[in-house]
């Protein structure tokens, strides 16, 4: 009997379906992977899919339009795109630019970028950054550091990323770091030894963290910072020198960490910078330079000078030729700043150097650039 009134109602089930009018078939509505975003005439248009952000901060177009200028009111800002998980747009008009040039980075909990740079983009080799659509390349820096540079104007560029540099959505925990230094050349009561680095505060002041003296070869100090972060050492950071004009300055960098010599020389290049990998760090220190190691000789490099600035968004402009030693450069005074010089064949060829002779002088309403280089050929000393 169960059986039957199972049926019975099966039956019944069927008539009503096959007694309701048909409505025809219904297309669902799909929504594309890539979002729909319309070019800007006279802009360079960037979509960025950053599939790991978890929405915590803004997040800005670091780059050539505005001179690498990171004061946050100053940076193109991406958009949130409405209807899809971590997508945004920037829109950025051309100006000057014949190409765009940049990092998509975080800002910080506090609304400001990040000196450091930590909250840029980053590819690596399991995750590197893609290129969806649209104009654009990439030009790898300091290993899994990724450029974006987008030739041309009035289309749309689609990328996407895995991550940043440093999660800007999780709050880094900050230690008490003691930091130990032996030096392999003891210097007495009259010289200090500086800690300098990516800390929590006074990050990269040279004075700032002045270590205690242990004995002629041995410093401490302990100082807040994260794991991960840069530092290095140098001596007397607050002695006063004579500088270039004759006054009279505090040492700052002018003692800097000197690298051990390589083999077959006796002098010394710059120490590169080391990484907090602990609480406890015990290092070994050569020595310092024009202090108690001897400066390398600059290297001479040969080829065509060209030229770059903030001010100008870092394009390489040939400088003038006026004479077999001479080459000048002039520009607006509001270029007049972080000044760069490249020795090579070309443009296209670069090998940027810094400049000392950064200040110019004023003629009219430019600022004119000289600098001399070895005769019969085109040197520049390379720092």
């Amino acid at each position: 009997m169960k059986a039957i009134k199972f049926f019975t109602v099966a039956l019944a089930a069927v008539a009503m379906i096959s007694c309701n009018p048909a409505k025809g078939p219904v297309d669902p509505v799909i929504k594309p992977t890539v979002p729909e975003v319309a070019a800007t005439e006279g802009a360079f248009t960037v979509v960025w899919n950053a599939v790991d952000y978890s929405e915590c901060n803004g997040l800005v177009f670091a780059g050539n339009y505005n001179g690498y200028d990171t004061k946050a009111e100053n940076m193109a800002a991406f958009e949130k795109i409405e209807g899809y998980t971590n997508w945004y747009k920037v829109v950025i008009p051309v100006g000057d630019l014949t190409q765009l040039e940049g990092k998509p980075c975080a800002l910080a909990s506090d609304g400001t970028f990040p000196a450091n740079w930590d909250h840029q983009w980053i590819g690596s080799e399991e995750k590197p950054c893609e290129l969806l659509q649209g104009p654009g390349e990439f030009q790898v820096e300091y290993s899994t550091e990724t450029k974006l540079i987008v030739p041309e104007a009035g289309a749309v560029t689609f990328v996407k990323s895995y991550g940043f540099k440093v999660d800007p959505c999780i709050e880094e925990p900050s230690y008490d770091i003691t930091f130990n230094v032996t030096l392999t050349q003891a210097l007495d009561e009259t010289h200090d030894v500086y800690v300098v680095g990516d800390f929590v505060k006074d990050a990269w002041t040279p004075a700032a963290y002045k270590m205690t003296r242990v004995d002629e070869t041995h410093f401490t100090a302990t100082v807040e910072a994260k794991i991960g972060r840069e530092y290095k050492y140098v001596a007397d950071a607050e002695k006063m020198i004579t500088g270039e004009d004759g006054t009279e300055v505090a040492a700052g960098w002018y003692f800097d960490l000197a690298a051990a010599p390589e083999e077959g020389k006796d002098c010394s290049s710059k120490g590169a910078n080391s990484t907090i990998s602990d609480i406890t760090i015990n290092d070994e220190v050569y020595g310092f330079l024009h202090l108690n190691a001897e400066e390398c000789a600059p290297e001479i490099v040969e080829g065509e000078m060209w030229i770059k600035c903030a001010g100008n968004a870092w394009t390489a402009t040939q400088m003038t030729q006026v004479d077999d030693n001479t080459y000048t450069y002039e520009t607006t005074i509001a270029d007049a700043k972080n000044i760069g010089a490249n020795v090579g064949p070309s443009a296209e060829v670069m090998d940027w150097y810094a400049l000392e002779n950064t200040e110019g002088f004023v003629v009219d309403d430019a600022v004119v650039y000289t600098f001399t280089v070895e005769p019969a050929a085109l040197t520049i000393a390379k720092k």
